[in-house]
């Protein structure tokens, strides 16, 4: 396999495609300004070909030994190759370095393959925010399910 790199990015660096990817993975984009506006922005190529992107931001209403991982999303073409994992360790490894106590993510109750993934990295349930995408511009349909609730996941560092 090539070789994977991670680049920051600063929002003034970022194109179209990554917006793309972002909206993908969240599609509110007032939220997605927001946390691309605050976060650490990290960008996975392979020989400088895009690949994927995360948000990381320490969390605003937890404690603030917290970091969170606000959007994580891979390009279709790349899916299922063992990039996700790879974002995820990457996020993991960081908040340990960084000596953060914790690592959070949230998903939708209808994203059963990333509930999957998360939970297999040691990720717990912590939170249910009840009616959190009722609040978005447009319905989500995710597996032929209306999402309605985010699952805010918690891993102990």
């Amino acid at each position: 396999m090539n070789k994977r790199e991670i680049n920051r990015l600063t929002p003034q660096q970022l194109r179209p495609i990554h917006y793309e990817l972002l909206l993908d993975a969240d599609p509110n984009t007032a939220l997605v300004q927001g946390y691309v506006a605050k976060g650490l922005i990290l960008e996975l190529t392979i020989e400088n070909q895009l690949v994927g992107i995360m948000i990381l931001s320490p969390m605003s209403t937890k404690d603030k030994s917290s970091l969170e991982i606000k959007n994580i999303s891979i390009l279709a073409d790349f899916q299922h190759q063992g990039h996700g994992t790879f974002l995820l360790n990457y996020a993991i490894n960081y908040a340990n370095n960084k000596n953060y106590q914790a690592l959070y993510i949230g998903t939708g109750t209808t994203s059963f393959s990333q509930l999957a993934l998360y939970q297999t990295h040691g990720f717990r349930f912590d939170e249910i925010k009840k009616d959190f995408f009722c609040a978005y511009p447009e319905p989500i349909i995710e597996n032929n399910l209306r999402l309605y609730d985010m699952i805010l996941l918690k891993k102990e560092l």
